[in-house]
This record gives structure tokens, C-alpha cells and sequence, in this order.
């Protein structure tokens, strides 16, 4: 019986390791996770291979090896593959295969079985971008996919950022970087956030192989108010000196080198035709100050243009001709910039194709220029007193007003002799301002009817300002769901807007509140501050694992009067407080005058990063300020 079982064991073990060698349908790897590696996880990668070998200036090659295996329901989104494609970028070769928690391979999954589909969004008129897609949907865990892919790319200005670690709750144990490049061309690179292994070596064939690797990673989790994914997370960014894409050659040495190549982007794309130059003469004419005249042709183009986007080749690096934009009234970022650059040039007025980071992207490093580092297109009109900045993809947006996703941050004027760093508008926490007037009538049953009257400046106007254009019933329900009052009824509201470069947005509800406030025996509790609580929350006082960041610093005030009804007397009311920090700074105070409460509140909070070592103390700041913002008024019945 012994000796059977024996040769049961060595035939199976035979039967498995011939398994291995000829098509990995078994891999005990796979059947084991490293416990290391599992706390905050819901992947583990077990493998990152990626080479990338450039040709010649305009090509390159890459290869890539993954395998990730997914340890809960969570980590699905992690083993799917989407690999984005177009007429420059070849797929040359695609596959994947899904082991079980056994290591037993499931699924064997070839180029023909990845879903292909178009790859973009809905605003985007046009793009041949295209993307092959695969989800090994599985249900039992843990599960291990592969994939391994070759593309090959015919033009380029940018090699995608190498990110070994691609998202949160993302352990690492092994991932390798290679890069092989011909040593006559010249590029740049630098990594941060890790203490990559890294190695260079030369080849007989005069190419120079680059190696950055990383071991035992453990996931990083989600966190609230967390920066700039390039401040925490490891990465590798590759940038081009020289290249060329489709015919256009350049260079990425500096930000000036790299404005005269989107400078020659631009050249004979601002022709206009004769009847628009004049048309646009005659709109100005009567205008003596140049400022009126560039605010009459943005406002011109805001009424006669619409949004679309043309992600084609070079089409989504080089704006449409100007012609093009006034035939068809539509155009991206770069097309209607441009194009309100031509009708400036037609007055006699010169501006500036200026290119930025918005939203989460930003210029990070004013001394390596990358590609990565901007994604729009704006207008820089220098005058003589002043520099107006135009947004123009924004109908509703202010004259010389950028808002929250291009403001506090650089960009770069494109200019004859090159691109310029230049800053846009900083707003501060004073700047920022957010205040609430609100009166409230409270009757002897709780019940409430009040009149509340908001102000939003700086770059809180954003939140507010562009509700005025939307349609009466979504601006009810905006109301309905962002003014934290129970049981509220709007009986009537007004959106206004005031002003340009810093405009002020303005709101007005009349409303009433059934059982605003809390009957217990004769007692009644009145919330001190229902309307202006602190929003910045986290989740627990342990230990932060990264930095926490405020992007720009804002400052709320409130005053409530509240009338009390007459058959109650005031029991308690809350001492007013100070709290000072170097996070912000929070006051209050409440006082009874006849049969009215008092109440103000003013709230700071400073932009910035707040290291994750100090993150008890800004904890208990805002915990401070919580508690302070759940205190009652407390009447008792006559």
C-alpha cells in the first residue's frame, strides 16, 4: 500500500512538473501568498516586467509581463486589462492566462478573446484611440492573472510614466523597469519615492541598457485629502531630449526648448478669413480700452463655440486651423485658444498660447520637462496694465477668471523664443471665502422658518457660481441636498453671479424647517450650528501612511440669528472659543440679546501639505472642532 502510494506521488509530481515546462498549466507559486505582503492589500503583483527599447527617435518597442494575484472581491478592478491603442501604437502581441488558487491554470487566453472597442469619452468628437480589454471574472479567491503584451509605437513625445506600484491597496513583491536606448540618443530620467536598485550598462551594438527593480512592497492605502500621486507613490519618469512625431522633431532639454516645438505646432493656424476679421472689427470699434476689446472677443467666442475634443495623431498635440473652428463653431481646448489668439491678432492685440497642468496635473519641476506635466491649453493676453488669462473652453466661466483647476500653479507662455514659466492667480484662505447669513423664526413646536443668504469668492466660486446657469429644477435639488437642514422646504431661491477675474457668487433661500429643533418634556434643544459644520473629516486618529493635503486654503464664516418663541427661556447656551494651530484657526461665539441667539462662526483652514507625522495633532484640531460644532442651545418652557 505504502509502495502504491508512492508511485501515485512520483507520477503526480511527474504529470505536474512536465505541466510546468510545456504551457505552465501549473505554477505552486501561485498557490501561496506571502503574508508579508497581504496587510492593506487586495492585490499582490507578483511579477512587473517591463522593457522598453527605443529604436530611433521617433520609435520604440515595448514589452510587458504582469502577474497580479487578487486576494478579495475588491482587487477585480486590478486584474483587468486595458491596453489603449491607435494607428501609431501597434499591438504586436497579447495574451493573458488565469490561475486558481491552486496555481492550476483556468483560463488560456489569447489576442482574439480581448474585447476591442473605442477608447473615448463622450465629449471627444473624434479619436482613433482604441483599447483591448479582458476581466477574468472570477469568484473564488485568491486567483492569479497574467498578461504579457508587445506593442510597438511609430512616433512619440512621451514614454508613459512607470508606476511599479499602479494603485492603492497594490502590494508589490517583484517589478523590474528596463530601458535600452541607442547610446547617440539622448534622454532624461528620474525616480522618486523609492530607493530603486538601479544599474547602467553598455552593449556591443552601442546601445546603453538602464535597470531600475524594487522587492517587498507593501500596499499603500486609501486615505483621505491625499496629494499628488507622484509625491508618495514610486515611479520612474522617462523624458525624450530629442524626438519626433510625425515629422515634427523637438526636444524636452527645458521648458523653452519644448515651447518652440509646440510654438512650431502653431505656425499658419491663426489665417482668418476676411469677413470674420472684419465682423470682429466691427465688434470692437467702438471699444477705447484694449481690455473691453479682449473681453468683447472672448465673450464673442464663449457665445458662438462648443466644446469637442479631436484626439487623432498629431491632432491631439496641434490645435485645428482657425478656419476650421470658425467654419464649424466647435473645437478643444487648443483649437479654441488659438483661435481666440486669431481673433486678437485681427484687432491688433497679441496673446500667448500657454499650456498648464489642470486639475490633478500640475508642472511639478520647473527644472525637468516632461510632457506629463501639462494637459491644457489656456491664453495669456499681456496688456499694458494688467494680464488678462483666459479660460476659453468654459462658456459660462467670468472674463480673466481660471477657477480651481488651473489656478495656484504654473504654466508655460509659448513665445517665438521658446516656452516661458509663468505663475497663474494665487488665491489664498482670505480669498477664498464662503460666507452664510441665515435668520431663523422658531415657534414653540420646533418647527422653523428661516432666510439664508450665501456669498462664494475666490476659488469658491466654483462650487456655486455655475449653478446659475443650470436648469430651475436641478437647482432645487442641489439645494435640497447640499444645505444640511432636516425636513427642509425651499419656498423660494435666487442664483446671481457678480464681477469677473474674482467673481463672487451669490444665493438667497427662503425656507421653512419642520422640527429644526428638539422637544424633550419641557426642554427644547436648538443646534447651535447646523449650517456651517466642519467637512473635513478622517476616519481614525492611527497612524497616517501619507501626507495629508490641502490644495488651497479656505476660510468659512457664518452668522444665525436665532428668534426664540416667546413662551421658552434660555437654560444654556455655549461658551464662545478660540482654537489657534498651525492647521487653521476656529472661533465661535453666542450670546443672547432679548429674545434672539447670537451666533459666529469662522473657520480657516491653510493650503498646504501637512506632514503624516503630525497627523495627531491635525486630527485633534479638527476633533476640537467637531465637538464645538455639535453644541446645543438649551430652552426651557416658561
Amino acid at each position: 500500500m505504502v509502495a502504491l502510494y508512492r508511485r501515485f506521488v512520483l507520477l503526480s509530481v511527474t504529470i505536474l512538473l512536465c505541466a510546468a515546462a510545456h504551457g505552465q498549466k501549473f505554477k505552486p507559486e501561485y498557490a501561496s501568498v506571502p503574508d508579508s505582503l497581504r496587510k492593506d492589500a487586495n492585490v499582490i503583483v507578483r511579477k512587473f516586467f517591463t522593457e522598453i527599447e527605443r529604436t530611433s527617435l521617433g520609435r520604440l518597442t515595448q514589452k510587458e509581463f504582469i502577474a497580479i494575484t487578487v486576494l478579495n472581491e475588491k482587487g477585480n478592478r486590478d486584474a483587468s486589462m486595458y491596453l489603449s491603442y491607435d494607428k501609431y501604437i501597434k499591438v504586436l502581441n497579447l495574451r493573458g492566462r488565469v490561475y486558481n488558487n491552486l496555481g492550476m491554470l483556468v483560463k488560456d487566453v489569447k489576442m482574439k478573446d480581448f474585447y476591442d472597442s473605442s477608447s473615448y469619452q463622450d465629449f471627444i468628437f473624434f479619436s482613433d484611440d482604441r483599447a483591448k480589454m479582458f476581466s477574468p471574472n472570477m469568484r473564488e479567491y485568491p486567483y492569479t492573472v497574467e498578461y504579457e503584451y508587445e506593442i510597438q509605437v511609430n512616433g512619440f513625445v512621451h514614454i508613459e510614466t512607470w508606476f511599479p506600484i499602479p494603485g492603492f491597496h497594490v502590494a508589490v513583491e517583484s517589478a523590474t523597469l528596463v530601458f535600452k536606448t541607442p547610446e547617440s540618443i539622448s534622454f532624461k530620467f528620474k525616480s522618486d519615492n523609492y530607493p530603486f536598485n538601479y544599474a547602467e550598462s553598455r552593449g556591443d551594438k552601442g546601445f546603453v541598457t538602464h535597470k531600475w527593480s524594487m522587492e517587498g512592497h507593501k500596499a499603500i492605502k486609501r486615505e483621505s485629502l491625499m496629494p499628488a500621486v507622484h509625491s508618495f507613490l514610486p515611479y520612474v519618469l522617462l523624458s525624450p531630449v530629442e524626438f519626433e512625431y510625425q515629422g515634427y522633431r523637438g526636444d524636452f532639454t527645458n521648458w523653452g526648448t519644448y515651447g518652440k516645438w509646440v510654438n512650431s505646432l502653431l505656425a499658419q493656424r491663426t489665417e482668418l478669413t476676411e469677413p470674420t476679421k472684419t465682423r470682429i472689427r466691427e465688434l470692437t470699434a467702438d471699444l477705447s480700452c484694449e481690455r473691453e476689446k479682449v473681453k468683447a472677443v472672448y465673450q464673442y467666442v464663449q457665445g458662438r463655440t462648443r466644446y469637442v475634443a479631436v484626439m487623432e495623431g498629431i491632432g491631439g498635440l496641434q490645435p485645428m486651423l482657425a478656419t476650421d473652428v470658425d467654419k464649424f463653431a466647435y473645437g478643444d481646448c487648443k483649437a479654441l485658444s488659438n483661435y481666440t489668439r486669431s481673433l486678437l491678432e485681427a484687432i491688433g492685440i497679441q496673446s500667448y498660447y500657454t499650456t498648464i497642468g489642470a486639475d490633478n496635473v500640475s508642472i511639478r519641476d520647473a527644472d525637468f520637462a516632461s510632457k506629463d506635466q501639462t494637459n491644457h491649453v489656456i491664453l495669456t493676453v499681456p496688456l499694458q496694465n494688467d494680464t488678462v488669462l483666459l479660460e476659453c473652453t468654459n462658456p459660462y466661466a467670468p472674463f480673466g477668471y481660471l477657477g480651481v483647476a488651473n489656478s495656484n500653479r504654473k504654466a508655460v507662455m509659448i513665445t517665438q523664443e521658446g516656452g516661458r514659466l509663468i505663475d497663474m492667480p494665487y488665491f489664498s484662505e482670505a480669498d477664498n471665502l464662503f460666507s452664510q447669513v441665515m435668520k431663523m423664526d422658531i415657534n414653540s413646536r420646533g418647527d422653523a422658518v428661516g432666510a439664508l443668504q450665501v456669498s462664494a469668492s475666490g476659488l469658491r466660486f466654483d462650487g456655486l457660481g455655475y449653478k446659475r446657469v443650470s436648469p430651475e429644477r436641478e437647482q432645487r435639488d442641489f439645494l435640497l441636498k447640499s444645505l444640511p437642514i432636516n425636513n427642509l422646504e425651499i419656498s423660494s431661491f435666487n442664483f446671481r453671479n457678480e464681477g469677473e477675474t474674482s467673481p463672487v457668487a451669490f444665493l438667497n433661500v427662503d425656507f421653512k424647517a419642520g422640527r429644526y429643533a428638539n422637544i424633550s418634556g419641557n426642554m427644547m434643544f436648538i443646534p447651535l450650528n447646523k449650517l456651517d459644520k466642519s467637512h473635513v473629516l478622517f476616519q481614525s486618529r492611527s497612524d497616517r501612511g501619507t501626507d495629508v493635503y490641502f490644495p488651497y486654503g479656505v476660510t468659512n464664516e457664518a452668522n444665525v440669528e436665532y428668534l426664540l418663541p416667546s413662551d421658552y427661556e434660555v437654560s444654556f447656551i455655549p461658551q464662545g472659543e478660540v482654537l489657534e494651530s498651525p492647521y487653521g484657526y476656529y472661533s465661535f461665539t453666542c450670546e443672547v440679546i432679548e429674545s434672539r441667539v447670537i451666533y459666529h462662526r469662522k473657520l480657516i483652514v491653510y493650503g498646504g501639505t501637512i506632514k503624516k507625522e503630525e497627523y495627531a495633532q491635525l486630527y485633534d484640531f479638527f476633533d476640537k472642532v467637531g465637538k464645538l460644532d455639535n453644541a446645543n442651545i438649551v430652552l426651557k418652557k416658561l
